[in-house]
């Protein structure tokens, strides 16, 4: 072979060389760029589910940021401080409505009864059609405390020490008028009248009264 075509062929050699060089240089640098895309792919989310999961936390520990079913979100529906800042005070009982009755008198004006306990007596005692009748007045709140209203067969009142009322009428409450009511010794009744073998019997403040055929006497 002559010196010429040795040359020729270690040129041709030496060129092949350098383009497999090149080749094998591409694909490493091909392989280096792919490992990094997927380092800074990784780190990416982990960056991001790190941060997930930090605003889970910061939601969890601030209140408002569970949102509507959140336990402790204020605007929550189903939160229990929600429901509890929504809610009304439960510490107000309502109060019960007064029972009252308005009856006519025998001038035809309505008398309006608002006390519980003098309704009460009255109702047990048949109202207008019973023996007490019609009402003459509205009921009066004494200086005392106790109240009081006339009808016209008798009195109600309500003894300001058990807030229980109690009918006074025919000759007891005759007498105890003339011992000045319930300003006198007796004070208020403490009874209605009782049938005994002694006669009509009621108790007050201080003492007992006995109607014996219209005739009253202190016990």
């Amino acid at each position: 072979m002559s010196k010429h075509m040795i040359v020729k062929l270690a040129g041709s050699v030496a060129a092949v060389a350098a383009i497999g060089a090149a080749v094998a240089g591409c694909s490493d640098a091909k392989d280096a760029a792919s490992s990094a895309t997927s380092a800074a792919g990784s780190a990416a989310g982990s960056a991001a589910a790190g941060a997930s999961g930090a605003a889970s936390s910061a939601g969890a520990a601030i209140p408002g940021a569970g949102g509507e079913s959140g336990s402790a979100g204020a605007a929550g529906e189903s939160g229990a401080a929600g429901s509890v800042l929504d809610s009304p005070t439960t510490t107000a009982a309502a109060e019960p409505a007064v029972p009252s009755t308005s009856i006519a008198s025998p001038e035809g004006k309505d008398v309006s009864i608002t006390d519980p306990a003098i309704i009460a007596v009255y109702a047990s005692r048949g109202y207008e059609k019973g023996f007490l009748g019609k009402p003459l007045g509205p009921v009066v709140t004494l200086p005392s405390g106790g109240k009081f209203i006339t009808f016209e067969g008798g009195s109600i009142y309500e003894n300001p020490k058990d807030k229980k009322a109690y009918t006074v009428q025919g000759a007891i409450g005759g007498y105890w008028g003339t011992q000045n009511h319930e300003n006198g010794k007796l004070g208020y009744p403490t009874s209605d009248e009782k049938k005994t073998d002694e006669g009509l019997v009621q108790t007050f403040d201080g003492g007992t009264l006995v109607d014996k055929d219209g005739t009253v006497t202190e016990k």
